[in-house]
């Protein structure tokens, strides 16, 4: 279990790193701005790959070869970001779980009622 979560930090990190090593990188348009934000987040494998094809001329061995790379990031962010999630999820229902411990009947049930109002409220804003 230790080992999983060290694996998972480790993975976040480099995840982080590897997003800060681009931040400065020369692909992006950010007209000095100060407040610098990488111009290829969010956009899809062949979005990012025709950005880098025009801005470094890469050649179609260089495109096949990159396309690989940005869709194996792709699938490994996915992955990680998944994990998080769910570490997320189950440390907010331990922390639910404590919580419940403390109180009354009549407070739980008043807690529950308020979960499942704001649990229809961010339905509904969906």
């Amino acid at each position: 279990m230790i080992r999983k979560i060290v694996v998972l930090f480790v993975a976040v990190v480099f995840f982080m790193g590897s997003s800060l090593a681009f931040a400065n990188c020369g692909m992006c348009d950010s007209g000095g701005k100060k407040a610098h934000k990488h111009d290829m987040k969010g956009k899809n494998v062949e979005e990012k790959l025709e950005k880098l094809t025009k801005k470094l001329g890469l050649t179609e061995d260089q495109q096949a070869k990159i396309k690989e790379i940005l869709a194996k990031e792709k699938a490994d962010a996915k992955t990680v970001w998944e994990e998080v999630m769910a570490k997320k999820k189950a440390i907010k229902i331990a922390a639910r779980d404590r919580i419940k411990a403390l109180l009354t009947a009549e407070q739980k049930e008043k807690f529950d009622a308020m979960r499942e109002k704001n649990s229809k409220d961010d339905k509904e804003g969906e």
